[in-house]
């Protein structure tokens, strides 16, 4: 257990990519519904209006229809505030599983390059992506010498 502050943007490029895709699905969505409800809307509208009725009937239906347009963008605003929300959470949640191995693996080659580390085997979270991603770079790792291929990590100072 460290007392690290915990990172929810790991590798912010990538992520915002994710999470900017997802977005654009949560517009492209709450636009499509809003447009076709309020097609449909008015479409069922010119039909009531087109009916003989009576101005009572009509001054009724009239009153009607501006109550259903009132409820159902009430219905819209509220789904497609609960989309916006799904949707944006989601694409955080996913570009972290995915972002998060990138930038551990980058990090950790430009640490390792620079002389701020010691060889030592990635390791990912059990939810993330890319695993064997991990287990390819370890076996390269093992192959060119870096770290040694009996399962420790590889760092003298854990191994300690």
């Amino acid at each position: 257990p460290s007392n690290r502050r915990r990172n929810y943007f790991s590798n912010p490029r990538v992520q915002a990519k994710i999470v900017g895709v997802f977005a654009f699905l949560a517009i492209t969505y709450a636009a499509t519904n809003f447009y076709v409800s309020i097609y449909n809307l008015n479409s069922i509208a010119t039909h009531l209006e087109q009916l003989h009725l009576s101005e009572i009937n009509r001054h009724d239906v009239s009153i009607l229809i501006s109550q259903q347009r009132v409820a159902l963008e009430v219905q819209i605003a509220v789904l497609t505030l609960l989309s916006w929300t799904m949707l944006l959470l989601g694409g955080a949640f996913i570009s972290h599983k995915i972002g998060g191995p990138i930038y551990r693996i980058t990090s950790y080659m430009q640490r390792f390059s620079e002389g701020k580390t010691h060889p030592q085997r990635i390791t990912f979270r059990r939810m993330d992506f890319f695993h064997d991603l991990a287990s390819t770079f370890n076996d390269f790792q093992e192959k060119a010498g870096i770290i040694p291929a009996d399962g420790t990590t590889g760092d003298p100072e854990s191994e300690a």
